[in-house]
């Protein structure tokens, strides 16, 4: 498939559509992420892509309060929203890696978890407020998998794969 024939199909799906998974769709129609990418900074440049990420995730609401809603891996109910401030992009030249990487600087908004000895549930900051120092590794591995469970559903909606880089 042809970048401009993908625009279209974008559209036609009225992207991003939060209830297409649009990694399916594309493998359905042969074109990867990686051709996505590599088509958006050859047609676009760089200025053109940051400009078109933005649209993108404004769309979905990444970039504007109450932010974009993740529902976690946990199977419990647990969500967090997450809200995009500002991207980066880094091309990369790295054989079998995508063109090109988004930084994100973001914060957390609403948030639900299960946390403590009973099982009650909390936000993201008052989890936080909990955590003592013999805690911190939990902590930290709790907000990997959080970022991760993000990073697959903005993903799986978009086809960029963000990274994190600073939290307001």
């Amino acid at each position: 498939m042809e970048f401009k024939q993908y625009l279209k199909f974008l559209k036609s799906i009225d992207y991003p559509n939060q209830t297409e998974n649009l990694l399916s769709a594309s493998k359905y129609i042969d074109y990867t992420p990686h051709e996505f990418q590599k088509d958006l900074l050859s047609n676009l440049g760089v200025s053109g892509t940051t400009n078109f990420i933005q649209q993108t995730f404004s769309k979905l609401g990444l970039m504007s309060s109450p932010g974009f809603k993740v529902m976690l891996s946990s199977d419990n109910g647990d969500y967090v929203h997450i809200i995009i401030h500002s991207i980066d992009i880094i091309q990369t030249d790295e054989e079998g890696d995508f063109p090109f990487h988004v930084w994100v600087n973001y914060s957390w908004g609403d948030s639900r978890l299960v946390w403590g000895e009973d099982d009650e549930h909390v936000t993201l900051e008052d989890a936080y407020e909990e955590v003592g120092l013999g805690e911190i590794g939990e902590w930290d591995e709790l907000i990997d998998s959080i970022q991760d469970d993000v990073k697959y559903e903005v993903y799986k909606q978009t086809e960029f794969m963000i990274h994190f880089d600073a939290q307001q």
